[in-house]
Order: C-alpha cells, then structure tokens, then sequence
C-alpha cells in the first residue's frame, strides 16, 4: 500500500505488517528528500547572506588563481633571469657533459672498490676519524 492509496482512517485499519513497513520507508524516503531540500535551501540562503560565493565558483576561482599565479611566476623569473636563455643552454649543457665524463669515475666496477681506491687509503690504511668517531 502506498501514501496515496489511504484515503480515510478506515484504510488505516486494514493495514497489515507488511503494509505499514512499506508505508514507512516511502514516507521515509520522502523526509530524506524534503530534508535534503530544505538543508541545500538553508545552505544557498547562509552564503546569501554572508556574501559567499555560489558552490561552483570556489573552485573556478582556485584554477583562475593558480593560471593567474602562473603566468606572474613565470613573467617574473623572465626579468629577473641573470643570464639569457641561450647561456644558460650553455651552461646546462657544459654541467651535463661534465657529469656524463664522471660517471665512469662514480660506478664501481662491481667489488666497490674503486671509489676507495681513488680514495688514497688503497694501501688498506684505516681512515680518519673526527672527534665524534664518524669518518671525515
């Protein structure tokens, strides 16, 4: 049975158990809904009256700020650039060539005793130690 099918109190007598679980969670659903309603309608009339801006607005205004922020990051790191584009090209590309020559140099070859033997304590000397007993 449904809300719309009582008419009298008379329908409410024959009501059965079933029936009334029914009629509950319809008239359950339909509190939710008016609640949920009436709750947006409280929200909407809040931001109003503080002078809030709409829900979708926040975020649009977050992206605009980040693209804003961007562009004068961006501008400003133009001027303030203590070298043009093409010399820091340069070098970037002279500090890449160098790293790429001392990568040999920093791999060990497998036992991991090259970088102790460029070291000078190849000879099986022990190293030296700082006051704190870590090696210097």
């Amino acid at each position: 049975m449904r809300m719309k099918d009582i008419k009298d109190l008379n329908d409410l007598k024959e009501l059965n158990t079933n029936d009334v679980v029914a009629l509950l969670d319809e008239l359950r659903g339909i509190a939710t809904r008016r609640g949920t309603e009436l709750l947006a309608q409280g929200r909407a009339g809040a931001r109003r009256a503080i002078g809030a801006p709409d829900e979708g607005a926040l975020g649009t205004t977050f992206f605009v700020g980040v693209i804003v922020g961007a562009a004068i990051g961006a501008l400003v790191a133009m001027l303030m650039t203590p070298t043009s584009g093409r010399e820091a090209r340069r070098r970037l590309g002279q500090q890449v060539d160098r790293a790429r020559e001392r990568m040999p140099e920093m791999r060990p070859d497998g036992d991991g005793r090259s970088i102790y033997e460029r070291s000078g304590y190849e000879d099986g000397s022990e190293r030296p130690t700082g006051p704190s007993g870590m090696v210097s």
